[in-house]
Formats: C-alpha cells, structure tokens, sequence
C-alpha cells in the first residue's frame, strides 16, 4: 500500500484493539472483521504491548522542550542571518548598477 494511503491509529485506539483481545477474549479474527484490520497487524500491536505495556504507543516523534527552544533559537539566527545577506545583497546591486 502506497506510504501516503496508509491508515494511522491513534496510541487509545492500539490500546482499545489489544484489551478487547487479551481482556474480553475478543478472537483477532473478530477484531480483524469488526475494524477491517490486518491480523499482522493486531499481532504486532498485541507483541509491543506485551513488551512494554501502554507506553509502546506512546508518540516517538515528541520532541523535550530543551530541543524545541535550542531549535526556535536557531531559527530566529538563521532568519536574522537571512535578512542581513538580503539586505547586503540589495547594498551590492546598488553599488554594481551605479558604476
């Protein structure tokens, strides 16, 4: 399946999946007919969290504050440094088309 078709589940819904199979003996097959999912698919999701419980599904791209300021940080440098190489730019087009 093409990478942009494919469907993504949130960590509550992985959760609910799994629970009905391991607590409410939900049968994979059922749950495969019921939410027209892969039977790999809840075995992955089963396995992950059998070995790590709820935080499996936790989100992996979650960026620390301390990044996230080091990063606005340097954003605002790069678009200060931007704004100074325009303006220098303009200065030098100036100064070529006077001559």
């Amino acid at each position: 399946m093409p990478k942009d078709l494919r469907r993504t589940f949130d960590p509550e819904f992985k959760i609910n999946v799994v629970e009905m199979h391991l607590k409410a003996n939900k049968s994979i097959r059922e749950l495969c007919e019921i939410y027209d999912l892969d039977r790999q698919t809840i075995h992955r999701w089963k396995n992950q969290y059998l070995e790590k419980g709820k935080q499996s599904f936790t989100n992996k791209n979650v960026i620390n504050e301390k990044e996230l300021v080091k990063l606005r940080k340097q954003l605002d440098d790069l678009r200060m440094e931007n704004e100074i190489l325009k303006k220098a730019n303009a200065y030098f087009a100036q100064k070529k088309e006077k001559r």
